[in-house]
């Protein structure tokens, strides 16, 4: 089911996703942090402690209706997607004055796969990320 992207998301200084445009589904966004278990000494239960170090995760699949299947499948051919570690910045569509700023942001391996479903051209993007501010 086709619905209208409530987000803007830009990786690079590269629009990935626009307001308005199809995508499958809404934006997902995970967050994991990494910690420390240490069992004390002489202790029957651990402790966790948090080091800082936050993980973000969004993903999103793009979909480009074409005039036809010879069209989705130069999409496939055409990306020129940003490489290393940049920064990704989320605007969402009902407050465009607000918005959040992803660090150290790149596509993470394998996150992204373009592939073509008759005159569609669909595009799933995985971003990892630090901090969000």
């Amino acid at each position: 089911m086709l619905i209208s992207a409530q987000w803007k998301v830009t990786l690079g200084g590269v629009v990935l996703l626009d307001f308005g445009e199809n995508t499958e589904g809404e934006l997902q966004m995970e967050r994991s942090q990494l910690v420390q278990t240490v069992q004390p000494i002489r202790a029957a239960y651990e402790v966790r402690f948090p080091r800082g170090n936050e993980a973000h995760t969004i993903t999103f699949t793009r979909v480009v209706v074409c005039a036809s299947n010879s069209a989705a499948q130069q999409l496939m051919f055409s990306s020129a997607l940003p490489t290393g570690l940049v920064s990704c910045t989320l605007q969402p569509a009902d407050n465009t004055a607000k918005t959040w700023t992803l660090s150290n942001a790149c596509i993470a391996p394998n996150g992204y796969r373009p592939q073509t479903q008759g005159a569609w051209f669909l595009a799933q993007y995985q971003i990892v990320g630090g901090q969000l501010s």
